[in-house]
């Protein structure tokens, strides 16, 4: 998921987590809000440029769009980066988005696939249905089609509850997810990331890039992160 090799920042190692969804042309009708995370080709790979050989750097996509594999991945790779990919198992197949062999062609690649869940459901409040559904059957799903274990999961919306960190730890899963924005610490268990909008820009992401573990920002953001864990 680096952007490229792990590097300390002074004494404590943090990283800036990036997260996209939708690259280049859209061919299917995007859901409400979408069209805020859906990039252009040209603004996507300007974003890549200015965040390529910057190690402490982490790329994540999430929803398993198709463009993950038609325009990401040729792009990730011309500059020597990888990324994680977060993908919606219950998607799979559809209009637009990832299918099972594509998924073993970025394995191959050389990027990870974690899981998003089974159809982008808020992970609050979930009952033991739900929750098999949303956490536990995609994890068993995507690692069938892989052939390896998934071992990282993003939470749909960034939603997630005291119960949902439980039953993600109970899976199995060794790093969750969230959108709290801010940069987190290298092999924290919960992982906050920074999701990049459609009029977002290189100097939005040099900008966060001098973000530091002990800015008054991001106490304020841990502080809030420390209320939604205990909900």
């Amino acid at each position: 998921m680096t952007g490229a090799n792990p590097a300390a920042e002074g004494s404590i190692e943090a990283s800036l987590i990036l997260t996209f969804h939708g690259i280049g042309p859209t061919v299917r009708q995007l859901d409400p809000g979408e069209d805020q995370v859906w990039l252009s080709c040209d603004a996507f790979k300007r974003i890549l440029d200015a965040v390529a050989g910057q190690p402490r750097v982490e790329i994540t996509f999430d929803d398993g769009n198709a463009s993950d594999l038609e325009h990401a991945v040729p792009a990730l790779r011309e500059r020597g980066l990888r990324a994680t990919f977060f993908v919606l198992a219950g998607r799979l197949d559809e209009p637009g988005a990832l299918g099972p062999a594509d998924l073993r062609q970025m394995v191959r690649e050389g990027m990870e696939i974690g899981s998003h869940g089974m159809g982008h459901s808020p992970w609050r409040r979930l009952d033991e249905r739900e929750a098999s559904e949303e956490i536990v059957l995609p994890k068993a799903r995507l690692e069938a089609l892989v052939g390896k274990p998934i071992t990282q999961a993003a939470c749909p919306f960034g939603a997630y509850d005291r119960r949902t960190l439980a039953l993600a730890r109970a899976a199995g899963f060794e790093a969750l997810f969230t959108s709290d924005g801010g940069v987190a610490r290298r092999g924290q268990w919960l992982r906050t990331r920074n999701t990049i909008h459609v009029d977002d820009s290189p100097a939005t992401v040099r900008q966060l890039l001098r973000m530091r573990p002990f800015d008054l920002p991001e106490w304020k953001r841990r502080a809030k992160t420390f209320v939604k864990r205990l909900r």
